[in-house]
């Protein structure tokens, strides 16, 4: 998707399958402050979902931890020799690996991007040859996603700073300065020297750099965290 705004053109960029969401190549332009619609790019969530609970015999619980993990528990551990035979399936996202606690009381999913919805889980355990193998059991819960938060704004506030805002208070990982990244129109790095919130919100960073020069630059965000 992009979006054109006068001389500005901001392209999101896909990241579906990534452990940490959230890109934004966005442009700018120096000195320019114009509010910038992200609504395709996402940060990584911290907040849990309500787990829902299962009454299917060997289903306890399924919660969503943060916007690409789902925590899914078990009534009684998993017998070592079944754990390879489990498959697991959620409508509307893609299962991408599967990671059993050492009691094998519980699973973590990782999925694809979750939204603000409910998914089926379903769990399907399987006998018999590999090639021809037959379904022995069956359990069916519900899980409510944790979507990301947004990125809402953006914009150059001087010649040395870099203002974003997000839709949600963050954690202080957005206070890192490795989780941003701005490049110009060549492709050659701005120095960020700093990174501080904007008032008690939480919502608002503001990134210190190097005197930028006139033109288009790119800001790419990876890996910070709501509260």
């Amino acid at each position: 998707m992009s979006r054109k705004s006068k001389s500005q053109l901001f392209n999101i960029e896909s990241l579906e399958g990534r452990t940490l969401l959230s890109g934004v190549p966005a442009s700018f332009h120096k000195s320019t402050v114009v509010p910038i619609e992200l609504s395709a790019a996402r940060v990584t969530t911290a907040a849990t979902s309500v787990g829902a609970k299962s009454s299917n015999s060997f289903l306890k619980l399924a919660e969503a931890t943060n916007s690409t993990t789902i925590k899914l528990q078990f009534r009684q551990p998993i017998p070592k020799a079944l754990v390879k035979n489990l498959r697991f399936e959620a409508s509307g996202l893609q299962i991408l690996k599967s990671q059993f606690a050492p009691d094998r009381r519980s699973v973590t999913l990782t999925t694809s991007a979750q939204s603000d919805t409910t998914y089926s889980l379903k769990v399907t355990v399987l006998k018999g040859p590999v090639k021809k193998p037959r379904i022995s059991t069956q359990g069916l819960t519900n899980v409510h996603g944790a979507p990301a938060p947004l990125i809402t704004n953006m914009a150059s506030g001087s010649s040395s700073s870099v203002t974003v805002t997000f839709s949600e208070p963050m954690s202080d990982k957005a206070l890192d300065r490795k989780f941003y990244t701005i490049v110009d129109a060549s492709g050659k790095p701005l120095s960020i020297t700093d990174a501080r919130f904007d008032g008690m919100s939480h919502k608002v960073v503001i990134l210190s750099t190097a005197a930028q020069d006139a033109g288009p630059y790119k800001l790419s965000i990876m890996g910070v965290t709501d509260l």
